[in-house]
């Protein structure tokens, strides 16, 4: 717990604007003008049983503190704005178009096997647009050491 010490002087007198160097007062010999002493010196159980000094503690209240987490610009601000102009267009529109484009050419074609006439079982998988016909394609055969016809299979 935090606690305050506020320390108020009740019966110190004001010390003089200008003082001169004829003057030669001593803080000892001067039983009001003692309290300008160290702050040290001052603190101790003799000052605060004569009366010069009282001592208040005061507690604070205990506050909560709210944190706020911000993003560095708005959705729709200005400068966002500005920015995007720059570097060639809305980001979010171009994601989306990307996204998109991307849809589509995979919705576009798929992946067929092309199975070898010279009957050996050897198989090559191939993209193929969805709209083109059946493919049939001369490739190379490893079990019978040249090119043979490939052709789509179900």
């Amino acid at each position: 717990m935090m606690m305050t010490t506020a320390i108020h002087c009740l019966t110190l007198p004001c010390m003089p604007r200008n003082p001169s160097l004829s003057t030669t007062l001593s803080l000892s010999s001067h039983p009001k003008l003692a309290t300008f002493r160290p702050l040290s010196n001052l603190l101790s159980h003799g000052l605060f049983s004569k009366g010069f000094l009282s001592i208040n503690t005061i507690g604070r209240p205990t506050r909560q503190s709210v944190v706020c987490m911000a993003r560095r610009y708005g959705a729709n601000t200005r400068k966002r704005t500005i920015q995007n102009r720059r570097k060639g267009g809305d980001r979010e529109k171009k994601k989306k178009r990307r996204r998109k484009a991307a849809r589509k050419n995979k919705d576009s074609f798929k992946i067929i096997r092309l199975v070898s006439a010279a009957g050996t079982g050897y198989v090559y998988a191939k993209r193929k647009g969805k709209k083109s016909e059946k493919l049939e394609i001369k490739k190379y055969d490893p079990d019978v050491r040249h090119h043979v016809l490939f052709k789509e299979s179900k």
